[in-house]
């Protein structure tokens, strides 16, 4: 009996070894990931949005209050996925579909300053279509498991 439970002390001690090794592993990509994202900005020659200081930007621009979109003035993200994904005959690669939707958006006025924004590392109106498509997939309007790169709408996604 208590050989038995010496071995299970030492499985569990070995167990634990192991996930302190992942939790090290892990900090490592983490750190390395921040230090490549800083690396892009640098070499863009720009700040994260989240260093950026209202003391370096000029006073007539500082004072200009920021203006978040309304509701009513967000484009329906989720018509323009459906209808894209649609007129591409059901699935199309995520560049063809973000693409036409750009167009969409441009021909219909509705790509102001504040939907080119980045926030914080992608510009608004892309972040805002990708998570609509997260909710499009929960839904069920768009296919979960479909290959890398392709977005494909599923039965209930028909426009």
């Amino acid at each position: 009996m208590n050989s038995d439970i010496a071995g299970l002390e030492e499985q569990r001690q070995e167990i634990d070894d192991q996930i302190e090794a992942k939790y090290r592993e892990r900090a490592s990509i983490e750190d390395n990931y921040r230090y490549e994202v800083t690396a892009v900005w640098d070499v863009l020659g720009l700040k994260p949005h989240s260093e950026i200081r209202l003391s370096a930007i000029p006073s007539s621009i500082a004072e200009m209050p920021r203006r978040r979109a309304e509701v009513t003035d967000a484009p329906d993200f989720e018509l323009l996925i459906l209808e894209t994904i649609s007129e591409l005959g059901g699935s199309g690669r995520v560049s063809d579909v973000l693409d036409r939707i750009e167009r969409k958006l441009s021909d219909a006025g509705q790509l102001t300053h504040y939907w080119q924004e980045l926030d914080p590392v992608q510009v608004r109106w892309k972040h805002a279509v990708h998570s609509m498509r997260v909710r499009l997939v929960r839904q069920g309007k768009m296919k979960e498991k479909s290959p890398r790169g392709v977005w494909q709408l599923s039965s209930h996604g028909n426009v």
